[in-house]
């Protein structure tokens, strides 16, 4: 299939569909393998570049079905795999966000995925606290912490204007 050469364009091979479809098949037939797609991507694109493959391939309409399936099963690996939320952090690219992190759509993923770590391994829990002050400092965090409250305030009041206008 040569998918091996396809790089940042595999998602969009129709070969790369086949052969999900052939490793299911073969982690079905033989469960204690532990073979899946993703062990395959990750340990040859690394969790980095396949995330951003995954989430390059979201932005296109033939693609974002898949896509968004692998965004939700590659979370579910890093969950099975005990990826630390931190790295995730890191390989979600959120690490060089500079502006408005609590409002960005990928930062809910993670820290949807932060929920779902603690869940399955509580004797491990997982903070948030430390992986945004690895990155952002407190003030910043602070600043994007009322950034949050005040455009939530400003959308209640807004919400209440149109409801009294009505």
């Amino acid at each position: 299939m040569r998918l091996d050469k396809e790089g940042n364009w595999l998602l969009y091979r129709p070969q790369f569909t086949e052969w999900l479809q052939y490793v299911d098949d073969l982690s079905v037939k033989t469960p204690t393998k532990g073979t899946s797609a993703f062990s395959t991507l990750t340990a040859h694109y690394g969790d980095d570049a396949l995330y951003k493959m995954i989430e390059d391939a979201v932005k296109y309409a033939g693609l974002k079905d898949l896509a968004t399936k692998l965004q939700k099963e590659l979370m579910q690996y890093w969950i099975t795999t005990a990826k630390v939320p931190d790295d995730v952090f890191h390989a979600m690219n959120l690490d060089k966000v500079e502006r408005s992190i609590l409002s960005n759509p990928e930062f809910t993923a993670w820290a949807k995925y932060v929920d779902n770590f603690n869940a399955k391994y509580p004797e491990q829990p997982a903070l948030m606290a430390p992986a945004l002050r690895k990155y952002y400092s407190d003030e910043a965090l602070f600043k994007m912490t009322d950034e949050v409250i005040s455009d939530r305030e400003r959308g209640r009041r807004i919400y209440l204007v149109s409801l009294v206008d009505d």
